[in-house]
């Protein structure tokens, strides 16, 4: 690791595990922790794709003790253009650090260290401990994705990439009551 880093060197002379807020794997470590929504959470984020609205927040704490945020963002006025993206809060300066972001395919997209483009493809954002290093956006890198194609499905992708499950309602039926 420490090769590495070396050579990973930003110009400005700071090393870049100096720089590095999360390894790789640790980002892969909280991708994985379970993390439970209600049903109604769950709706709620699809709501706001459907009805319009341009943008929903869901914070919660995954198995692990971990709290995380998934933000949901869309155009109302371009429905491709939306992003929908797991945050963890660092607790170290509680900011909320980008894990995973699902966008649209309005934009085009250079991957900076790989020097790839990708035009105007659905495509997702992962963070790497690479980016941290260099002083980019930590969730700068990106793939073309296939398997969303608007909010909706780009919402399912996150909730089964991510070690999401289903959590039982507060507000279930009660054996007896009405």
């Amino acid at each position: 690791m420490r090769a590495e880093a070396v050579l990973d060197r930003a110009d400005d002379g700071v090393d870049a595990e100096t720089r590095c807020l999360l390894s790789d794997h640790r980002i892969a470590e909280l991708l994985c922790e379970a993390k439970l929504l209600t049903m109604h959470c769950i709706q709620n984020l699809f709501a706001s794709t459907a009805q319009g609205n341009h943008d929903a927040d869901i914070e919660l704490i995954g198995a692990d003790g971990d709290e995380f945020r998934v933000k949901v963002r869309q155009n109302p006025l371009q429905p491709a253009d939306f992003s929908v993206i797991l945050m963890y809060h660092l607790p170290a300066d509680g900011r909320w650090f980008r894990l995973r972001r699902y966008n649209g395919n309005t934009h085009q997209h250079r991957n900076r260290i790989e020097g790839d483009r990708l035009d105007f493809s659905f495509h997702v954002h992962t963070a790497t401990e690479r980016y941290q290093a260099r002083g980019l956006k930590e969730d700068w890198f990106a793939e073309e994705a296939t398997a969303h194609t608007d909010a909706r499905t780009a919402i399912e992708c996150l909730l089964r990439d991510c070690g999401f499950a289903t959590a039982p309602d507060p507000q279930t039926h009660l054996d007896g009551v009405v």
